[in-house]
């Protein structure tokens, strides 16, 4: 058993270089890449302020219950403002309000 587990050990140190092996031959294009996919992910939002405003998600209430007539593509929207920043509320109010 015990020689088991330091073939086991040995082969989890190994892969755990190879990795960082490989992450240095990352070009930094290649590496900030990753990392923005990492954080786009697993990060949490940088800034709050950036959320769209009460009065931004009731006047996008308003014009999705106007301009989207199947009830599930209306519910399936409306269930996504609360997570949406300024730009993107404002994005979908321009849509709808033309």
């Amino acid at each position: 058993m015990a020689i088991n587990g330091s073939f086991l050990s040995a082969c989890n140190n190994a892969c755990k270089i190879l990795d960082a092996l490989r992450l240095e031959e990352m070009d930094e294009q290649a590496a900030a890449d990753r990392g923005a996919k990492f954080r786009d992910a697993y990060g949490a939002r940088e800034h709050d302020s950036d959320l769209a405003t009460e009065k931004q998600k009731a006047y996008a209430r308003q014009l999705l219950s106007l301009n989207v007539e199947d009830e599930a593509d209306r519910e399936q929207i409306a269930s996504t403002l609360d997570d949406m920043t300024k730009d993107e509320i404002s994005s979908l109010i321009q849509r709808f309000a033309r």
